[in-house]
């Protein structure tokens, strides 16, 4: 295990405790759009057809409960289609819990209810 999904763990775990005991659910569901900067032109790999250039966008997505409980995170790297804002507002009314098969606290992958929306 690497820093970065034991400290992801960590937070999914106390969340979950959190969100346990009170009946939460998922009430609004957001998307922006962040755009950097690289700090150098970067030019194309092996499997690009164009130059990367100086700048990059990349969709973040936050989610917020009835209890006040947000998380924040990045959006899958293809481009954002109808079908995934479809998806995305299935999820709104859903108990954050449901979404994932959890064992002793901690979640051991995704719930058969919701798989096909968290490919």
């Amino acid at each position: 295990m690497n820093r970065r999904y034991f400290f992801l763990s960590l937070a999914a775990t106390s969340a979950a405790r959190c969100l346990r005991a009170s009946g939460t659910r998922i009430t609004r569901i957001r998307v922006a759009t962040l755009q950097g900067r690289f700090h150098k032109f970067v030019t194309m790999n092996a499997y690009d057809r164009v130059p990367k250039g100086h700048t990059y966008e990349h969709p973040l997505i936050r989610i917020e409960t009835d209890q006040g409980v947000e998380g924040v995170g990045p959006a899958a790297y293809a481009a954002l289609d109808k079908a995934y804002f479809d998806d995305l507002k299935a999820l709104i009314g859903a108990d954050p819990l449901e979404l994932y098969r959890m064992e002793g606290g901690q979640i051991k992958g995704r719930s058969e209810k919701f798989a096909p929306l968290l490919t």
